[in-house]
């Protein structure tokens, strides 16, 4: 709950989560899937996206309890809340629809309506922006900031 590497993921993860809010509705509607340097740190987003799906399977969470919230800490819990919750939304945001770009970009005799499909496919990265309520859900349990303020925070953080 406290864990200094969580809270460093934390931060990692709104990071990323930033970049792709920014980057993927531009990179789909202005940029020509391409093997560059913009490619690689795409994929490394999706790297830490991939990362953050697996150790989202260990994660405590915080559930209500009649006295207020405790951390659920049985792994089998974990395993099944996340698979009921926010595992299909997390599954779809990590398939690589750039690699399937590319190589429908590559192969000769694709009809631009296939094109056209898979570059909307890619626009399913969006979906990454939903885990920030995830994270932001553990920030408030684990600080000590009052309510007020961390609705005040969100407000901000969605201008």
């Amino acid at each position: 709950e406290r864990s200094r590497f969580l809270q460093r993921w934390n931060a990692l993860s709104m990071a990323a989560l930033v970049f792709v809010a920014v980057v993927t509705p531009v990179e789909i509607a202005m940029v020509k899937p391409e093997f560059d340097v913009f490619f690689f740190v795409c994929c490394a987003i999706d790297l830490i996206f991939l990362i953050d799906l697996v150790l989202q399977f260990f994660i405590m969470y915080p559930k209500q309890m009649d006295y207020g919230y405790a951390m659920e800490h049985q792994h089998s819990v974990i395993v099944v809340n996340y698979l009921k919750t926010w595992f299909t939304i997390d599954f779809v945001s990590v398939i690589p629809f750039d690699m399937l770009s590319m190589v429908s970009q590559s192969e000769q005799g694709k009809t631009m309506k296939a094109v056209k499909i898979i570059r909307l496919l890619r626009l399913l990265k969006l979906a990454r922006v939903l885990r920030a309520s995830r994270v932001i859900r553990r920030m408030e349990i684990s600080s000590s900031i009052s309510y007020g303020r961390m609705d005040l925070l969100k407000f901000f953080a969605i201008l």
